[in-house]
């Protein structure tokens, strides 16, 4: 059991017991997707899938298999819908044949599987089914494993869009976590969540903890550390930081060490930094490096995102617009709030390019409401940069208390209650 719930890190190798093929097959096929074996961890899920006789078994195969779908862009063509399998059967009841310690762990492990297929809706139903976080796990309140279940869901609210219920999480994960890895894990989610809330200062100063902590990306865990450092400054506008930590987390050329959604994700943060500087010719050669990975289904609303960019660079705002809106879609499916915001944020530089600005403001000025509501306060800084050229401004954010964010209202409250900045700080786990 350890092998497999002892923290954010790579798992040691779990010895094969008679019997127990299908549940080592499972834990083995983890360790090897954490460590970037990724063909091999597919094929040791699938015959952990193919194999499994008990209901523990058979949910961590499921998960382990969407762990390697995730990572190995074959997989894909191959698998059937362990992730999908899996949620049916625990909302069906499946969940009752789980030995009950060994239940919320499992599933939150297969929460984080659809994860990281960024299917974020069937992420959220599974963190549902899990039930409340636990406060403790195998008897112990210091679990590692309990860091990592936090920052699935922290991960799952922010990306879905839901910035005000991921700023509450983000609390948990990082008060509980305990090793350096489990630490950095925790700060790289905090560093997004105050990335995406508009904290400029404190998503800077926790990047900057991070790059201080010596910890390398050498493996996939420590890898998507750096990468959410990534999309914590991308949040602010920092792109030059945001490709130097995408170029240390990927490996190579082809980011060869990224889940596919990170890949693709970082592959969009390059292109944004060659249009940045009008370089067409490094814009359309990052695109090129994003083919093998089109028309897969993870990536969907990010490759419309990057052709959007290069075809508007080129000087083809229709084509920018279409890939836009497809995007936005995609990202709709599967619930992916923050992706469908960026893509509307491109959509609306191509009406601009278009000399639909009247169309493009309304739009942003609904999309930024919505953001608002969910405490997504940066897109309205993207929203304002794109409609400042043509002289029009989004309407005014709303006053008094409800214009303040879930977190701005904790901070108001404990004015109110008479507590220090360094009392309310050590609170709220911000900087005094």
């Amino acid at each position: 059991m350890l092998a497999v719930f002892g923290g954010v890190d790579a798992a040691p190798a779990a010895p094969r017991e008679p019997g127990d093929e299908a549940f080592s097959d499972a834990v083995e096929s983890i360790r090897r997707s954490i460590l970037g074996d990724f063909e091999l961890a597919h094929e040791l899920a699938e015959q952990a899938l193919a194999s499994a006789a008990d209901a523990d078994a058979l949910a961590l195969a499921r998960a382990a298999a969407g762990l390697a779908i995730a990572t190995w862009p074959e997989a894909i063509r191959r698998a059937d819908d362990p992730i999908g399998d899996a949620a049916r059967d625990l909302a069906a009841g499946g969940a009752a044949a789980l030995d009950p310690t060994f239940a919320a762990p499992v599933v939150v492990l297969i929460a984080e599987a659809a994860l990281a297929c960024a299917r974020i809706e069937l992420a959220a139903e599974l963190l549902a089914l899990a039930g409340p976080m636990p406060d403790a796990l195998f008897g112990r309140e210091d679990h590692p494993f309990l860091t990592f279940m936090r920052c699935v869901e922290v991960r799952v609210l922010v990306f879905a869009g839901d910035v005000s219920g991921a700023d509450a999480a983000v609390r948990a994960a990082i008060a509980g976590a305990r090793s350096p890895i489990d630490r950095a894990f925790a700060t790289a989610c905090a560093a997004v969540v105050d990335g995406t809330s508009d904290r400029r200062a404190l998503a800077q100063q926790r990047c900057a903890e991070l790059l201080a902590s010596g910890i390398a990306p050498d493996s996939v865990v420590a890898s998507g550390i750096y990468v959410l450092a990534a999309y914590a400054v991308i949040t602010i506008g920092d792109v030059p930081t945001t490709v130097r930590l995408i170029l240390a987390a990927g490996g190579d050329a082809d980011l060869g060490h990224l889940r596919i959604i990170d890949r693709a994700i970082c592959f969009e943060v390059l292109v944004h930094a060659a249009v940045d500087d009008h370089d067409l010719d490094a814009a359309q050669s990052w695109l090129q490096r994003c083919d093998p990975l089109a028309g897969h289904p993870i990536v969907d609303s990010t490759i419309g995102r990057i052709r959007s960019r290069v075809a508007l660079l080129a000087g083809d705002a229709q084509a920018a617009l279409d890939h836009a809106l497809l995007s936005v879609e995609h990202a709709h499916r599967h619930r992916r709030g923050i992706e469908a915001a960026e893509g509307e944020v491109l959509a609306a530089r191509a009406r601009i390019a278009l000399r639909q600005t009247g169309e493009a403001s309304r739009r942003l000025a609904e999309v930024v409401a919505e953001a608002n509501e969910r405490g997504h306060r940066a897109v309205r800084l993207s929203a304002a940069r794109e409609l400042r050229p043509t002289g029009r401004r989004l309407p005014p954010e709303p006053s008094g208390w409800d214009g303040l964010s879930a977190r701005e209202r904790e901070v108001a409250g404990l004015m109110v209650a008479d507590r220090s900045n360094a009392e309310i700080a050590a609170e709220l786990f911000l900087s005094e």
